[in-house]
């Protein structure tokens, strides 16, 4: 799924790809995307520490808001996103988005259709365009 990410403490907006990640609690920024925005970890503060099905992975938080383009509205939301520190063992993983975002969703998927749906229940904020 397509967002724009801005991260107002780099001045930094961008186009990110993300995979829908429903075992994720928290939406997250891998190296081929934090490479892209020219992330400055050292001005990130501490990094923490997260266990998932690959392993532990060091993140530094940063405030963002990420927006969906739904056409006739742009749906923005605030977030504290995670960003990968980046290695070889992440280097190709895609970012993704977690339960922190797609709790103001409702998701169906239709294996039979090859459809994933979702339908806003809340955004932070919307914009008519």
């Amino acid at each position: 799924m397509q967002g724009r990410l801005f991260i107002p403490a780099f001045g930094v907006a961008r186009v990110v790809w993300f995979l829908v990640d429903t075992g994720a609690d928290f939406t997250s920024l891998h190296p081929r995307d934090s490479d892209a925005l020219a992330i400055k970890f050292g001005s990130l503060g501490d990094p923490i520490q997260l266990a998932g099905i690959g392993g532990a992975q060091t993140y530094y938080l940063a405030d963002s808001i990420l927006t969906f383009d739904e056409g006739v509205r742009l749906r923005n939301y605030r977030l504290s996103l995670r960003i990968a520190l980046p290695g070889q063992h992440n280097r190709l993983l895609p970012s993704l988005l977690g339960r922190d975002l797609l709790q103001h969703w409702r998701m169906v998927y239709d294996p039979t259709g090859q459809r994933l749906e979702f339908t806003v229940r809340r955004s932070d904020s919307t914009l008519q365009v």
